[in-house]
């Protein structure tokens, strides 16, 4: 009788063929089943720990496959390796490995066939307040973007959040940081780098050695090891993933593929870690050309901004002092309350330290009004005038209608909004 046991981590499926001899025989690890042209098509990593396997030396891998679900000599030809690449448990039969295979693609279905579960939301007890990582720029269990034109510094600033959370340590004029294990997932750098930058940000942050921030270099898009970083997420107990970054972890972001579809399965995939989420993202060639104020979205989809709990946008200030690094960290966008105030930073860049000293200085340059409108506008289309009260109301000053008017002709041409049945909204690239 075949036995199987499937767990499900992430995205991904887990099932191992066990018997009452040895236990686990084999296991069969999926990270995700897409559709294709033939039907259903998996990646499967095969494993084993019984002794006489042929595995990867210094792992329990086998080998990994293209597994066709419907597909019979997919199947059959995973069946023949396992038979020549695995030994016969001692104290059992023989294992038929086509039937075994079998086994597995009616389990994978079964998978995907899961029972949805519905709930009565009047019965589900309310949440506590929202928790932070770090007050009010990191939410628990949920995803934030940072992002800016290129030498802002967003990557250092990133790295001084994370070895911060991984201490304890106040960072960039806030306090009461809740510690907790973090993971640097790298896709634009290497660890050499990234360890110099780790100990800059930890001797700013007054630490003597570097914060234990644990690293793992990628070069394959997010969603094909989605499940696997669950498990990391889980086996280090970690609180706090940092993406760097965006475009170059997404599929759509690498190879010109839609990226409307590429933002919304990489926040699907975030989801899957179940863990606070720091995820840094670019902004066009195009938007850093229309002045030193910045743009209001990162790079790309609009789904990425809809999709994130909390943004913030990195900007110099161009006309600082010779040899002053001045930082402005503007809050974009949120779902949990009101937006910060900005946060202005003297950056301190010493031979072995990077230190982020808040200060109050006013930045030389104000927004464009087509920033104000862009911001306003990430929360959702609206009917002109309800555009107008809202960008009066954030902060830097009422508008009149034709102030709004006039600045939507540029960006109507640009294509940044369209109008759509009386309201205004953004363009999703």
């Amino acid at each position: 009788m075949l036995r199987f046991i499937t767990t499900h981590v992430g995205n991904g499926v887990h099932v191992s063929y066990t018997d009452s001899v040895n236990g686990e025989v084999v296991r069969f690890e999926v990270e995700r089943i897409d559709l294709s042209n033939t039907g259903p098509v998996a990646t499967v990593t095969v494993k084993s720990k019984v002794v006489g396997a042929h595995r990867v030396p210094g792992t329990d891998i086998m080998f990994t496959e293209r597994l066709y679900l419907f597909g019979m000599r997919s199947r059959g030809d995973i069946a023949k390796t396992l038979a020549n690449t695995m030994p016969s448990p001692s104290g059992a039969a023989a294992i038929d490995w086509d039937l075994v295979m079998n086994g597995l693609v009616a389990e994978l279905l079964a998978s995907q066939r899961r029972p949805l579960e519905v709930v009565n939301l009047a019965e589900v007890p309310r949440e506590p307040d929202q928790r932070y990582l770090i007050p009010g720029v990191l939410p628990v269990g949920k995803a934030t973007i940072l992002y800016g034109a290129g030498g802002t510094g967003k990557s250092m600033f990133a790295m001084g959040a994370a070895a911060a959370v991984q201490t304890g340590t106040s960072f960039a004029g806030f306090t009461h940081i809740e510690q907790g294990n973090v993971l640097y997932l790298d896709w634009e750098s290497d660890q050499g780098d990234l360890s110099n930058r780790l100990y800059m940000a930890s001797r700013g942050l007054g630490l003597k050695d570097s914060a234990p921030v644990r690293y793992l270099s990628c070069d394959k898009p997010m969603g094909s090891i989605t499940a696997r970083l669950a498990s990391l997420v889980d086996e280090h107990r970690i609180a706090l993933v940092v993406v760097d970054s965006i475009g170059m972890a997404t599929a759509g972001g690498r190879d010109s593929g839609d990226l409307a579809e590429a933002a919304i399965r990489f926040f699907l995939d975030l989801r899957a870690l179940g863990c606070s989420v720091l995820a840094i993202d670019h902004i066009a060639s195009e938007d850093v050309k229309k002045g030193a104020a910045g743009t209001s979205k990162p790079f790309g989809s609009v789904f990425k901004v809809n999709a994130a709990r909390n943004t913030f946008e990195l900007q110099l200030d161009p006309r600082a002092p010779t040899g002053e690094h001045r930082l402005i960290m503007r809050h974009r966008k949120t779902n949990m309350g009101p937006r910060m105030s900005d946060r202005n930073y003297l950056v301190d860049w010493q031979p072995e330290s990077v230190r982020f000293e808040e200060s109050h200085w006013v930045p030389a340059v104000a927004r464009p009004m087509t920033n104000r409108i862009i911001d306003a506008l990430i929360t959702g289309a609206m009917p002109i005038l309800t555009l107008v009260e809202v960008v009066s109301a954030d902060g830097e000053g009422e508008v009149t209608e034709l102030d709004v008017r006039s600045a939507l002709r540029p960006l109507l041409q640009d294509k940044d909004v369209v109008l759509d049945g009386g309201n205004v909204r953004l363009v999703d690239e």
